[in-house]
């Protein structure tokens, strides 16, 4: 299934992770991904459990992704992640997603930090070994995930305000990084909008949100094909997240 420090797995996509026109949801692909992000690190015994002992989690913070096409329903997918060198205080690791003709659907790059539960600030732990799942000099895609422009929130409003929900919480106590997808791709009002035009989309995740908070949303169509957006908190005008999507 694997060969250091190449961790490789295969996803059947079932109805439940599908929409309408039986495409594997943009929230569902940020799910696997995560997904084996988490199996990796347990493999090498550098997952959540591990960095508990020092108070400490891992926490996802940018995500840029290349999409060919999105696997269907009933595709079988073989998901490979490998993580790359140590940037300062970021963990950088990429993905490639194939069929199972060898062909090449998705590549994606992220970053990653290590934060203390009781302050959320990044980490340094000396103690961790990254070499153990670290390719030097192999790229799904070279260039680092890039920094989204901000918004002014200022400006502009939601047009609405929505609670944070139990079912948006994960296992940290936050709101899961694929909640956020949903949310953006919910408030969409471009006619004849299909996530299988999604030709890329890279997120910034900013702060948490958790229960209790209420969030907005902005979005702004730069031209028909390339939309941006932030979520933000209805308290302090906190942005949560940005969201920048081309379509094909």
């Amino acid at each position: 299934m694997m060969h250091e420090p190449i961790f490789e797995k295969e996803f059947f996509i079932p109805s439940y992770l599908v929409d309408q026109e039986t495409f594997l949801t943009i929230p569902a692909l940020f799910s696997l991904l995560q997904e084996v992000a988490w199996e990796h690190v347990e493999f090498h015994e550098t997952g959540r459990d591990y960095l508990m002992q020092f108070n400490l989690f891992w926490a996802l913070i940018r995500m840029h992704v290349e999409i060919s096409r999105l696997p269907k329903w009933k595709e079988t997918i073989i998901i490979k992640t490998w993580g790359k060198e140590v940037d300062l205080l970021t963990h950088p690791r990429d993905y490639e997603i194939f069929d199972t003709h060898g062909n090449l659907l998705i590549a994606v790059t992220s970053h990653w930090v290590i934060l203390d539960t009781t302050y959320f600030k990044p980490q340094i732990l000396p103690e961790l070994d990254s070499s153990l799942y670290t390719c030097k000099n192999l790229h799904a895609i070279e260039k680092k995930a890039p920094k989204i422009k901000k918004i002014d929130i200022s400006s502009s409003s939601a047009s609405q305000f929505h609670p944070v929900l139990y079912s948006d919480i994960d296992m940290n106590q936050h709101t899961n990084n694929a909640k956020y997808i949903q949310w953006f791709i919910d408030n969409i009002e471009i006619d004849d909008f299909r996530i299988e035009k999604i030709k890329n989309i890279t997120v910034n995740y900013l702060s948490q949100s958790k229960i209790g908070d209420f969030y907005g949303i902005i979005v702004q169509n730069i031209t028909e094909q390339h939309l941006v957006s932030t979520i933000f908190s209805k308290d302090d005008d906190r942005e949560f997240c940005r969201i920048e999507v081309n379509l094909q």
